[in-house]
């Protein structure tokens, strides 16, 4: 079958995120024998239109920006499919495909969407106090059901978490929806080499995140954590991959918490460091309260078999259950961050249970041979 896969934003070079989770979407199609194209916008740091990626051609539409709604993107994906389609069934990661809707047999992957964002919105009102979350939750709450009619103009709809697929399927009344979990390769993981993390020494007890730093990711309860766990562990490191709008937030952060020396911002890290660096840790932090699924990140710390410290978000409870895959506290409780960050790198047998629990979940359930199967069969259904 010839499939293209739309995604308007395609950074597969960096760690982590929905280019990643999107890209090996693809990898898995074009693994079943599918011929998978994908088109996105410019690319960011090149010139170049076309690329191939893992046997995959990749088309850069130009003049076409992934952070600006102005329409330029849909048009130019309609140029597109005049020269090059047509295609038997497109992928359109997030919504970045409705241009095509009722060119082919259209399946939509969400990545986020308006309801799950206000129920993101709530969680910082609690966590801050701050009114103006609460505000923005009302608006993203009447927009989220109205956002669920153009939902329902595809042929089907993937999440890739059960908690999504109750909002999607039981509160917003989309038909056609699928959950799909994400997939990686583990091999990479699980036979690492471990390299030295920059500005750590090699004695450093390391508390790995890797993410995009907004408030939702909840770095800040990681930073906030530290000074108790420098009390039981006074060589430990909060090393932070990732840039994003918090960045400043959280450095001052570490400022005013005087931890600042042991708190390091790596910024954006190349996706090929990632196995190498999670190797290279003793506890990986998974502080985000989004409602979208195991992030890809946290999806590889658990096949790299390290402990995992996380918010109890509902979207993670397939891969973090506390105490028996991890340490998970409550949103609103982010003190509880330093205990069980202290008790993960306590180690023991415990924390080894979980370790290995969390690792044969994602080999059952988050592998791209799992992918593979299950994107097939939604296939099979939107075909049938």
């Amino acid at each position: 079958m010839k499939i293209l896969e739309v995604c308007r934003v395609w950074t597969t070079h960096l760690a982590g995120g929905m280019p990643i989770a999107a890209h090996n979407h693809a990898r898995a199609l074009a693994m079943q024998g599918h011929e998978v194209t994908i088109v996105t916008t410019k690319h960011q740091t090149r010139g170049a239109s076309v690329e191939t990626l893992d046997g995959i051609e990749v088309h850069h539409l130009p003049e076409t920006n992934p952070w600006q709604a102005d329409g330029a993107f849909d048009a130019a994906l309609l140029r597109f499919w005049d020269e090059f389609g047509p295609f038997d069934l497109i992928q359109s990661q997030s919504t970045g495909g409705k241009a095509l809707i009722g060119l082919a047999p259209i399946i939509l992957t969400l990545h986020g969407f308006q309801l799950e964002q206000a129920l993101n919105e709530l969680m910082i009102s609690s966590d801050t106090g701050d009114a103006s979350h609460s505000q923005n939750a009302a608006s993203k709450l009447v927009s989220g059901y109205a956002e669920a009619e153009m939902f329902r103009s595809f042929s089907a709809v993937i999440v890739c978490s059960d908690a999504c697929m109750s909002l999607i399927a039981r509160v917003m009344g989309v038909p056609n929806s699928y959950r799909v979990y994400n997939g990686i390769d583990t091999e990479p993981h699980e036979n690492a080499p471990t390299i030295c993390i920059p500005g750590v020494p090699a004695y450093g007890h390391v508390i790995l995140t890797a993410c995009h730093l907004a408030r939702f990711k909840g770095v800040h309860h990681l930073i906030g954590a530290m000074p108790e766990v420098l009390r039981s562990f006074p060589d430990a490191y909060a090393v932070i991959c990732g840039e994003g709008p918090e960045s400043d937030n959280l450095k001052r952060l570490a400022v005013n918490l005087g931890c600042s020396d042991r708190v390091l911002f790596l910024g954006e890290v190349p996706n090929s460091r990632m196995p190498s660096y999670l190797a290279a840790s003793d506890v990986f932090f998974s502080g985000s309260y989004h409602f979208c699924g195991p992030e890809m990140n946290t999806i590889e710390a658990a096949a790299s078999g390290i402990p995992i410290v996380g918010c109890d978000s509902a979207s993670k409870s397939e891969l973090l259950k506390h105490h028996e895959t991890g340490f998970a506290y409550p949103n609103s409780a982010p003190e509880l961050a330093g205990r069980y960050i202290t008790e993960a790198l306590t180690g023991g047998k415990r924390a080894r249970a979980q370790v290995e629990s969390a690792r044969s979940i994602v080999r059952k359930h988050f592998t791209m041979g799992a992918l593979r199967e299950n994107l097939q069969s939604v296939i099979n259904e939107v075909v049938k």
